[in-house]
């Protein structure tokens, strides 16, 4: 994906420092965003806890709840 000029190696799929495996979220569907506050993120799917988080594409690392909403600029 070209988002800012930069090329990215599509994310689909990952396993994260505890084991769990994470893929984009909707069936595998969901796209990297770039949010108002400058950052690449993606909502992905953990299918071992079965639950979701937004990846930092950049800095490759997943977000708490609060840290999506500053990045997402919700609150």
């Amino acid at each position: 994906a070209h988002l800012d000029g930069r090329a990215r190696p599509a994310v689909n799929e990952l396993t994260d420092q505890a084991g769990d495996h994470w893929v984009p979220a909707c069936g595998g569907t969901e796209r990297p965003t770039r949010t108002r506050t400058g950052r690449t993120l993606l909502f992905m799917w953990n299918t071992t806890k079965g639950e979701h988080a937004y990846y930092d594409c950049e800095r490759d690392i997943f977000l708490s709840d609060e840290e999506a909403r500053a990045a997402l600029a919700i609150d």
